[in-house]
């Protein structure tokens, strides 16, 4: 296990971060003292008549026009970030990965099992639009250079996105490891979770074996359970 320790430092090592002077207004403490400005206090606005209202605007068929196209294209998102189960991160009975065939982002059909390719791995269930996905790039290419020569392999499934859309991000920032999209939900509604960042660990036998949110020192560990002890470095 000593030798597994390589996964579980993700992260590089801190920077010192630099001290901010203190002081009003951004005024270091030792400073000299400048004379204290004075200014009169707010004058009270004047009250309106108990009679009077203030007129009412007419909805325009302008924003009435822009809000019936953004409740529709807004309720995928809001169903993926708020109406499902936030994840446990925590060990679970071994399942089977749902047997869904998705697509590459060459638009080859491609099962998750198939990308996994007989080993055990890492699936991230992501989104272009996530934040707390994209914070995680940097950490899962680390993670992704690590575990390959150990027989693991980092599997990306990006869910109600189009393929091109993938495409064009992933392109962008050159991520390298295996990339899938589900814009239907459907390989993520087969596991029961839409929420995204979802972590899951799956061990060689194709069996998912934890299930959590966003990458963390629990995934970590409950990947380096599964790793081939044989390709362990000397």
């Amino acid at each position: 296990m000593l030798a597994r320790t390589a996964l579980l430092s993700l992260n590089d090592p801190p920077k010192a971060a630099k001290q901010r002077p203190l002081g009003l207004r951004g005024l270091s403490l030792n400073d000299p003292p400048k004379a204290a400005e004075f200014v009169d206090p707010p004058k009270a606005a004047p009250k309106r008549p108990p009679d009077a209202e203030t007129p009412q605007r007419p909805l325009g068929l302008r924003g009435l026009t822009w809000a019936r196209l953004l409740v529709p294209l807004l309720l995928p998102v809001v169903a993926a970030c708020a109406a499902s189960p936030a994840p446990i991160a925590s060990p679970i009975a071994p399942r089977a990965l749902p047997g869904i065939e998705l697509r590459d982002l060459d638009g080859t059909p491609t099962r998750v099992a198939a990308a996994l390719d007989g080993h055990a791995g890492l699936i991230t269930l992501w989104a272009t639009w996530c934040d707390a996905c994209t914070r995680e790039i940097a950490a899962l290419a680390r993670l992704d250079a690590r575990a390959r020569p150990r027989g693991a392999r980092v599997v990306a499934v990006a869910v109600g996105e189009r393929r091109e859309t993938v495409d064009a991000f992933v392109r962008g920032r050159g991520i390298a490891w295996a990339q899938l999209v589900d814009p239907d939900f459907r390989f993520a509604d087969a596991i029961g979770q839409r929420r995204v960042p979802t972590t899951l660990v799956v061990n060689r036998s194709g069996e998912v074996i934890y299930e959590g949110g966003a990458l963390d020192s629990a995934a970590l560990h409950a990947l380096d359970r599964v790793l081939d002890p044989a390709l362990d470095p000397p």
